[in-house]
């Protein structure tokens, strides 16, 4: 990156919005690396690899928006959205000394009980968000490995999702935004429609879901929220084969029966035969005859 247009660019913000702006190694170090081992391999083997040029912390999403428009001003500056640090692919390496822009400090949050939606900041945890429904009786059955750390605005980013998401029955984060917030590169603010579907004209929350902030950083999240269930029971059954467990699996969600949590999983070691498909709690013997539609 050009170094005059990167002084010039933190110059400016540093008169427009004073205090947001971090330069010191040690925060640089701290936004450097996200969950990927590699990253780690790097900070055991002594001076990190690669690190960014500064660390932008704006309070809203008024203040991204300005720092976005100071940036289209000046030409060749990179940044990178950064959330809460636990994507594990590498995707917010800093390798051209890009500026770090971390949307902790969005952390706003209402309700609609009526539409059956919330909204929260992007800087807002799976876990803190979780929290703040099930206080109202409402969940967004949204329960990824990073849980404590991801946030909205992270995962609505990277479409986050996997097996121990509730996914059966809830969807990923992309089946669970009803609409985002976001502030384009030129500083320009974004509403999509909260409407869940439309006749005419493009999804335009597609555009911004799994881009990574590319076209745009993502400031807020609405969300599709649930009434919390009244009970919940805890069970998995043991298969001989993999290949069995698989097929109960398809046969039962073909079937309309949809558990918050199906996954296949090893039972033991050394065992390949042993396989469980598990959902939660103590292991039962299935049919063998995988009887059923």
């Amino acid at each position: 990156m050009n170094e005059a247009n990167i002084r010039a660019f933190l110059q400016e913000l540093k008169e427009t919005l004073p205090g947001v702006n971090r330069q010191s190694e040690e925060d640089r170090l701290i936004y450097a690396h996200g969950c990927y081992p590699v990253e780690y391999k790097w900070i055991l083997q002594g001076k990190y690899k690669y690190l960014p040029t500064a660390v932008v912390l704006p309070g809203n999403a008024q203040e991204v928006a300005a720092v976005d428009a100071a940036r289209a001003q000046v030409q060749k500056v990179q940044t990178i959205p950064f959330g809460g640090g636990s994507g594990i692919v590498g995707g917010s390496i800093p390798e051209d000394g890009e500026i770090i822009i971390d949307v902790k400090k969005l952390r706003d949050f209402s309700i609609n009980a009526v539409n059956g939606t919330a909204t929260g900041g992007a800087g807002l945890s799976g876990a803190d968000f979780e929290n703040l429904l099930n206080a109202q009786g409402f969940t967004a059955g949204h329960y990824p490995q990073s849980f404590q750390s991801a946030v909205l605005g992270g995962m609505a980013s990277t479409r986050a999702g996997s097996l121990e998401t509730f996914s059966t029955k809830y969807g990923k984060m992309d089946d669970m935004v009803n609409s985002l917030e976001v502030v384009l590169p030129d500083g320009r603010m974004l509403k999509t429609p909260s409407a869940p579907k439309r006749s005419t004209g493009p999804e335009l929350k597609e555009l911004f879901l799994g881009a990574e902030g590319v076209y745009g950083i993502v400031t807020a999240v609405e969300m599709k929220i649930y009434p919390v269930p009244e009970k919940r029971a805890f069970e998995a059954y043991t298969f001989p084969t993999t290949a069995q467990g698989l097929e109960a699996i398809r046969r039962f969600v073909q079937a309309g029966i949809r558990p918050a949590v199906s996954p296949p999983v090893r039972r033991g070691r050394g065992n390949t035969q042993d396989r469980a498909l598990r959902l939660r709690g103590r292991l039962r013997p299935a049919d063998n005859g995988l009887r059923g539609p």
